[in-house]
């Protein structure tokens, strides 16, 4: 026993060693594996302030040095005091400072893997929130697609075989294809004029998209005809769109110093009337290039205001369709992948600027291509020197400029380069954290530092760098683990974003205030969906309604900053910068008419919700995609594009009280699973991708036909909610949702109404007459209609079977799913 008392515990401690966790770890009070840093700082973005307190008393200087680490601020880089009590700072406080309300809750919102598609134009990883991501996440999303995307190209084949023919605009792409041939095919219910009206109406929308694209793709030679062809009047651009460009856009791009910007453009003008060419050497070209594009964004703020039939301006006369192709051909002449001008870097940030808020959908369906072009512009900055030392040190730049320079050291000094780096950091800044919020991709600029120089000749960019930190660790907490992604830490500092945003905003612009909390609430929409998909996967029925029923209310919140901007009766939003606003309006509608079918199919999990309650649903999908594409269909490609598709959603869902979609649909890929496992059917979208639609295909054989409920092997087998007793009361908030449920446009046009509805008269017939065959036998059926829609045969007409019961079955199935004047007739 003595010779245990000679060997106290002391001596470990006197030896420094770690304990048992870290400083992080200890306040979350979670296991801690003891490493430099720990796997959960690494896992939760904490490693900066991952760390281990000795037990013996520490000297001041550790103290002092342990607070730094807590903080994760190094305060010999800071340039001026900061006020620690201001509301301002929170965001820029270190993870390890905020208090976690509860215990964290870890979700996977990659539960499906990362999603790649691989094109014959071009290769894309979809980021985690865009709106395909989220239909490869939900199963529910998946489904509906897959069974939308075989409805489709049956259809299109059966009127091809009865003689539709293809009228299609060259111009456009061949996912357009649908969209003709099922607009060709005219209105059997309508008057012969009512039809030809829409028929116009129609052709025009075609028209229009199809020349953006045909201007896109123009190519130029080195002549310089085209040249006078399409530059603006000197007194026409000089005294009256460069000032309407500066007093009403020039805010929410602060990228020039305007007399600077306002020389430049001068000199443009003095060369081509004294030469009559340009001069690619001193980068005439360039500023060209920026005539064209502040002349095309001065009259898309003009056409897109609620202002512009009352405005008389030779601006909205001006043909500036070749302005873009002609900015690409110039911009990406001259060597700009190998090395960059300030002027050169200004008109690629105008450029991207255009694509954001331009209706030919220049960033694409799901703003990819912003990233490649986002990506040239950030690699120019950090080429130029443009970066955060623009803000936190531009006292320590020095500028060598030389006398051939462009803008030249007689114009533009030291000093006037220091504010624009300022300027133009600060605004590629708020871009990239800008996308992360709309579709979950990760940053490209992987740097942040505190910041709360706020001053009130800085730009609305500049001020709100104080958010940057914050902004950057919630997209590091979402893109460094997407399998592990601790969601009550991220809701906690979206939180704090909002709060922190909500005490700067009071004397900001009102249109980019009003862009940047659209944001936030569309990053946070992404969010619940993704979380609640993670329950539902995981069975947790509690957690799962919850979230479901937070996400409605999101829904139902978002729906109502429409309706206020749609109507907006008192005036609060500016009409000449409606062109730039109206682009994450649309980003956030698109989302809704993406989550409302997932919501509406899934109400079958609620024990008190029936078919009127789905109804209601039903008919706010309706309203609110009635009121979205017919203001911004007319105008946007994107939107027009996408109509086509949110139509079939919704009369896919619009079913009678005995026809529930969800059974339809499940039955629809049961059967097609079992085409493509014979091989019969052979795409790349098919049903063999999902899945849970394979193991309900097991557990359906396993029960006899008499007892096969497929909505309950569905429940209770293939995605479970356990303990569904606790999913029961669900709110509709149905006194918000009453503007969406009337007819909004009983004296005017309805363009989602109109498009693709009553249009397959032909394929009606054919479905009509192959339904009156089957009472006699299944080998009567017409060729067309059994090879397309396909449950009895591989290609051929056969009049024998196997199982003729099983393939009779099918075919009513079919027959019910593509029910004439009813499913059908409405593509």
């Amino acid at each position: 026993m003595s010779g245990q008392r000679i060997q106290p515990v002391q001596p470990i401690k006197r030896r420094k060693r770690l304990t048992i966790v870290c400083t992080n770890c200890k306040r979350r009070k979670s296991k801690c594996d003891r490493k430099q840093p720990c796997t959960n700082c690494i896992r939760l973005g904490d490693q900066d302030s991952c760390c281990y307190i000795q037990q013996h008393s520490a000297t001041n200087e550790n103290e002092e040095m342990t607070k730094k680490q807590k903080k994760g601020i190094n305060i010999a880089s800071r340039n001026k005091k900061k006020d620690r009590n201001d509301i301002i700072s929170q965001p820029l406080i270190h993870d390890s400072q905020m208090n976690i309300v509860g215990p964290s809750t870890i979700i996977n919102v990659i539960p499906n893997g990362f999603l790649i598609s691989v094109k014959r134009s071009a290769a894309t990883e979809y980021s985690l929130f865009t709106d395909v991501s989220m239909e490869h996440r939900d199963p529910y999303l998946k489904s509906l697609i897959t069974f939308r995307h075989i409805a489709i190209g049956m259809t299109v084949k059966n009127l091809k075989a009865n003689g539709v023919h293809l009228n299609r605009n060259s111009s456009l792409p061949q996912s357009f294809t649908p969209l003709s041939i099922f607009d060709a095919d005219g209105d059997p219910l309508s008057s012969e004029s009512a039809f030809r009206q829409l028929e116009l109406i129609h052709k025009s929308l075609f028209d229009k998209f199809g020349s953006y694209r045909k201007y896109d793709a123009l190519v130029y030679n080195d002549d310089d005809a085209f040249i006078a062809e399409n530059l603006p009047p000197r007194n026409l651009f000089l005294d009256e769109i460069l000032p309407y460009f500066e007093t009403r856009i020039l805010e929410l791009i602060p990228i020039f110093d305007m007399p600077l910007l306002r020389h430049e453009l001068k000199a443009l003008y003095d060369t081509w009337e004294q030469k009559g060419q340009l001069c690619y050497k001193t980068f005439d070209h360039v500023v060209y290039s920026m005539v064209l594009l502040i002349t095309k964004i001065s009259q898309l703020s003009m056409n897109l205001s609620k202002l512009s039939a009352k405005i008389q301006f030779p601006l909205r006369d001006l043909n500036t369709g070749k302005y873009i192709s002609i900015v690409n051909h110039f911009l990406f002449k001259m060597k700009s992948l190998r090395k960059c001008t300030l002027l050169q870097l200004q008109c690629l940030i105008l450029l991207r600027f255009y694509y954001w808020c331009g209706p030919e959908d220049g960033d694409g369906a799901e703003l990819q291509h912003s990233r490649i072009l986002s990506g040239t512009i950030i690699a120019s900055c950090k080429e130029m020197g443009i970066n955060w030392n623009s803000i936190l040190h531009p006292n320590e730049y020095y500028y060598e400029i030389h006398a051939a320079s462009r803008p030249s050291s007689s114009v533009m000094n030291a000093k006037d380069y220091k504010r624009v780096y300022r300027m133009i950091w600060s605004y590629i800044l708020f871009w990239d954290r800008k996308l992360c919020l709309i579709s979950g991709q990760e940053c490209v600029i992987g740097k942040s530092f505190p910041y709360d120089d706020i001053n009130e000749d800085a730009t609305w960019h500049e001020k709100v760098v104080v958010l940057d930190q914050i902004l950057k660790s919630i997209c590091e907490m979402l893109n460094n683990f997407p399998t592990s992604v601790d969601v009550t830490l991220l809701y906690e500092r979206l939180a704090t974003a909002k709060c922190c945003f909500s005490k700067i905003k009071t004397k900001l612009n009102k249109t980019l205030n009003f862009e940047y909390e659209v944001l936030l609430d569309v990053f946070e929409l992404c969010l619940v969906h993704a979380e609640m998909v993670h329950y539902e996967y995981k069975s947790d029925a509690a957690k799962f309604a919850a979230t479901f029923q937070n996400l409605w209310a999101h829904v139902v919140r978002f729906s109502q900053v429409f309706m206020a901007y749609f109507n907006d009766e008192g005036q609060k939003f500016d009409s000449f910068t409606r062109f730039y606003s109206n682009k994450v309006i649309v980003v956030a509608a698109n989302k809704i008419c993406v989550l409302v079918p997932a919501i509406i199919l899934r109400l079958h999990r609620f024990s008190s919700v029936g078919f009127p309650e789905a109804d209601v649903l039903v008919k706010f999908l309706f309203g609110f995609s009635s009121i979205y594409f017919t203001e911004f269909g007319f105008d946007y490609y994107s939107c027009f594009k996408k109509m086509f598709t949110a139509k079939i959603t919704y009369k896919i869902l619009n079913r009678p009280p005995d026809k529930n979609p969800w059974v339809m649909i499940l039955e629809f890929l049961l059967h097609e699973l079992k085409r493509e496992l014979k091989g019969k059917v052979v795409d790349e979208k098919g049903v063999k991708n999902i899945s849970l639609i394979a193991k309900l295909r097991e557990a359906v054989n396993k029960v006899s036909r008499k007892e096969r409920d497929i909505l309950k092997i569905w429940n209770d087998e293939v995605f479970p909610i356990i303990n569904n007793n606790e999913v029961k009361e669900f709110d509709l908030y149905v006194e918000q949702l009453e503007p969406f449920l009337v007819d909004l446009f009983s004296s005017s046009f309805n363009l989602f109404a109109s498009f693709y509805d009553n249009a397959s008269s032909k394929l009606v017939d054919g479905a009509e007459k192959a339904k009156c065959d089957t009472s006699q036998t299944l080998g009567n059926i017409p060729a067309p209609v059994t090879e397309d829609l396909g449950p009895m045969s591989t290609g051929e007409v056969s009049t024998t079977s196997s199982n003729p019961d099983n393939e009779l079955a099918n075919f009513e199935l079919i027959q019910d799913l593509f029910e004439p004047f009813d499913f059908v007739s409405f593509f």
